[in-house]
């Protein structure tokens, strides 16, 4: 039942790998090399064959395992460090707006006040008094375009990374559900056979 269980988590990531890792012309497959797509089709064809079973030997089995399971873990990490760097540009960018929102605040009040401004205290003409405050809302502005640039490139990894792994789910329930229908109609075959023999 371990093995089955295995064999099923093995075959639902071995869609993820396909796209991943290619290999070439001149590698003979095995189970050190390739992407699991092509180690699984390895396993399968240099096993044994008894009746209709394969019979795969339990190194091979555990080997395979094993490089799914560090394929899986890559592919956590990779979303993990997705999902981390959206988090941290959500975060910059809401302290850009902040720090827009404080300059425009700053920039009606010095509006109000016409006749007296007045930057850090000291008295100052207009227009170099503009100059430096265009001069930050500029720079401030720049920065946001940055990492606004920095969000959606970041946005479209992670959106990718979901796509990926909706379509990697999608794919593993329509497996279950083959797998499913497999095994109720190996049932049914065998309950046939089982009522054959009582009949005769």
């Amino acid at each position: 039942m371990k093995i089955r269980a295995t064999l099923l988590l093995m075959a639902s990531v071995l869609f993820i790998n396909t796209g991943i890792a290619q290999e070439t012309e001149e590698e003979k497959p095995s189970l050190d090399n390739g992407n699991l797509k092509s180690q699984y089709d390895y396993l399968i064809e240099e096993s044994n064959d008894f009746q209709e079973y394969k019979v795969i030997k339990k190194v091979w089995v555990a080997k395979f395992e094993k490089n799914l399971n560090d394929s899986l873990e890559a592919f956590a990490q990779s979303k993990k460090e997705a999902q981390d760097l959206a988090k941290s540009q959500v975060q910059e960018i809401n302290q850009l707006k902040a720090q827009l929102a404080h300059t425009k605040d700053s920039l009606n009040t010095v509006n109000e006040e016409k006749n007296s401004i007045a930057l850090l205290g000291m008295p100052m003409e207009k227009s170099g008094y503009r100059t430096v405050m265009w001069s930050v809302i500029g720079v401030l502005v720049l920065l946001l375009l940055v990492f606004i640039f920095r969000f959606k490139s970041s946005n479209s990894a992670s959106s990718l990374a979901k796509s990926n792994l909706n379509d990697v789910e999608e794919e593993f329930a329509e497996y279950k559900k083959r797998s499913l229908e497999r095994e109720q109609k190996l049932r049914r075959e065998l309950q046939d056979e089982i009522n054959k023999q009582r009949g005769v």
